[in-house]
């Protein structure tokens, strides 16, 4: 069980906080009654002989927050009286219990403030001025300001942390303006030469030197904290020290800087509508190896709300630019780009080039270098030579990409390629294999709290092959489900729609075959991005095998034939094997087994080459039947030997 404590507002930026996770309950904290305050009041008061009165003064005056409760409590022990002052918020509690520090209490804990809700010992000295700072710090701890924290992330320095958010911003609320730009600044020099490794307090420093009016220190840091929530994928946060970086940036040259790592932060996050948007209208004034950065990240946006010419054409100027800068790193990345800019439109002749450019792509790629760009690259090749059918190059791929190293940023494309890599080993007849690599990518994903129920489709195919029917039917259902008003990518949707056309198919849910099928039949063909030919041979066969079904032989024919003819010029086999097949039922069916044996033999030798098991004893199969129906026609049709005579 997890416990989150929030104040009401938190819910005003995070309204969607909760929604989709596991089962979970908010409970509101109202505030307390008088007599739950005074009960509270009573205990912290145990030393003194009061009245019920006057401890339900005190509890009245509290008005049922129980910080306000401890800090009066606190102020009464500490000598307060409870007259007709008798301070009447939070704040003003702290402050009066504050003004009756010692001189040197008071000191140490307004230069403490300076630094945050926690802070160290060592600041404080490298602050000077509080000769007895120990001895300040422990009337700190006896009057429960402060408390000692177990752990410093300061290595050899103590540290220690107010013990309320609102005493620290009391205490630092009370420090002269003219003071706090010397202090923020001493603080984070001090952290600085004390932590070693700054990246991890890399927003902290951020703090400190904007308030210490250094604006370029305090962008650097911001930046680099940004990177690090990149690194977490927490994209709002990162999104949000960007823009914070963005308020200080001195002049336009800084400001586009800022803005291209944000734009592409947003990209590696998959942010793609943002990416594209934001890239989009900053392209204009990026020139150099600037616009080739920025139009690498926007076609990045592009491919994945799946704006195919948008890709092709910004991929052709990234290259043209980087071969003027005569920049290898990026002479590659924009030649793979410009591959699966190809392989999303799928004319005639772009699957064939996009293949060739993918392969040189990885050939001149310099070694060691952009390897979130290099991870994705693969991901995306080897998916290419798998609609393809060039299984045993995709599946070697997609072994490089989850077996090597690589950034956390690349997370997503490592889980799709293991997932992929799955599919590979199913397509080749290796279902056990494949049963394990994809439960442990599943596991990942679930532990690096990755939403699964699209990845999971990967594995509907092979449960289809082996009739694990109701389980592949409810993991496409709940992928339908999550990919419901996804804008720009309708990859998973038209994949999903496709796999729930086909297990409704195999379990002879003819109506919700059928229903499916027109759904997504007229959103694939008119798409502009993948699903236009890539899910439209898998709709086209499923819509030949539904005739077959109903009885409609003829239409079978048609639909078999246009499956193989979407799938010749693109370059997917799989599904023309399947066209050639279901022709070969299809005309057997019509009567026809004579013109449907040479279909079938092609389907086959295909299938042979392809190696799927599935498609070697379907086509097989089909073809035997063929065969078989020929010649049981000739001998019926045939005259009598003794007619004959």
């Amino acid at each position: 069980m997890m416990v989150g404590l929030a104040r009401p507002e938190f819910l005003d930026h995070r309204s969607g906080w909760g929604s989709g996770l596991f089962p979970h309950t908010t409970i509101r904290l109202e505030p307390l009654s008088n007599a739950d305050a005074a009960a509270l009041a009573e205990p912290l008061l145990a030393n003194l002989d009061l009245s019920r009165e006057t401890i339900e003064r005190i509890a009245e005056a509290a008005e049922g927050n129980p910080l306000f409760v401890e800090e009066l409590t606190a102020a009464f022990i500490e000598g307060q009286s409870l007259g007709s002052d008798l301070p009447t918020t939070v704040r003003a509690a702290i402050a009066a219990r504050l003004d009756a520090l010692p001189s040197a209490a008071r000191a140490v804990i307004l230069d403490a403030s300076v630094v945050g809700r926690a802070f160290w010992r060592g600041v404080l000295v490298d602050f000077g001025g509080h000769g007895d700072l120990d001895d300040a710090l422990s009337a700190l701890e006896v009057r429960d300001f402060i408390r000692r924290v177990p752990s410093s992330r300061v290595r050899g320095d103590v540290e220690y942390q107010f013990k309320h958010i609102l005493i620290r911003e009391v205490a630092y609320a009370t420090i002269p303006r003219s003071l706090r730009r010397e202090r923020h600044a001493a603080v984070a020099r001090y952290v600085e030469s004390a932590a070693g490794q700054t990246k991890d307090l890399a927003a902290f420093l951020a703090h400190h030197w904007r308030e210490a009016g250094d604006p370029d220190k305090a962008i650097d840091y911001l930046l680099l904290a940004a990177d690090q929530a990149l690194n977490g994928w927490a994209l709002a946060e990162a999104i949000s020290l960007f823009d914070a970086a963005l308020e200080l940036a001195p002049n336009d040259a800084r400001r586009r800087q800022i803005r291209l790592a944000r734009g592409i932060g947003r990209v590696t996050l998959d942010d793609y509508q943002g990416a594209v948007d934001d890239l989009g209208e900053l392209l204009p004034e990026l020139s150099g190896r600037d616009r080739v950065e920025g139009l690498l990240g926007w076609i990045w946006g592009t491919e994945w709300t799946e704006q195919a010419a948008e890709t092709i054409a910004g991929a052709q100027e990234a290259l043209e630019l980087a071969q003027k800068l005569g920049d290898q790193e990026l002479i590659a990345v924009a030649t793979g780009r410009l591959s699966q800019g190809l392989a999303m439109r799928g004319e005639p002749g772009d699957l064939d080039r996009g293949a060739e450019l993918g392969e040189k792509a990885l050939q001149i790629w310099v070694p060691g270098t952009r390897s979130w760009d290099r991870v994705n690259h693969q991901h995306m090749f080897g998916e290419q030579l798998y609609w393809m059918g060039r299984l045993a190059d995709a599946g070697a791929l997609m072994a490089s990409v989850t077996e090597a190293e690589a950034d956390p940023q690349s997370l997503e494309a490592r889980l799709r390629s293991a997932s992929l890599r799955a599919m590979v080993l199913t397509s080749t007849g290796r279902y056990e294999e494949w049963l394990a690599l994809f439960d442990q990518t599943l596991q990942l994903a679930q532990r690096l709290g990755r939403p699964i129920r699209i990845i999971q489709n990967y594995s509907t195919l092979p449960l289809r092959d082996i009739f694990d029917l109701d389980e592949a039917r409810r993991r496409t259902e709940d992928s339908v489900e999550a990919t419901t008003g996804m804008v720009g990518f309708t990859m998973p949707k038209a994949m999903a729609m496709a796999d729930l056309v086909q297990t409704a198919l195999l379990q002879g849910d003819i109506a919700t075959a059928q229903a499916a099928w027109r759904i997504q039949w007229d959103d694939s063909v008119n798409t502009k991005g993948w699903a236009r030919w890539l899910v439209a041979c898998r709709l086209a066969a499923a819509r030949a095998e539904l005739e077959l079904a109903t009885g409609h032989p003829i239409e079978a024919v048609e639909w078999a034939r246009k499956t193989i003819e979407l799938s010749e010029p693109v370059r997917r086999v799989k599904y023309e094997i399947v066209g050639r097949t279901l022709l070969g039922h299809a005309l057997v069916a019509s009567g026809k087994p004579k013109e449907a044996i040479p279909e079938l033999r092609l389907a086959v030798e295909q299938a042979d080459r392809l190696g799927s098991p599935p498609q070697r004893w379907q086509s097989r199969a089909g073809l035997a039947r063929a065969l078989y129906r020929a010649a049981t026609t000739r001998e019926l049709s045939a005259p009598s030997l003794t007619q004959g005579q």
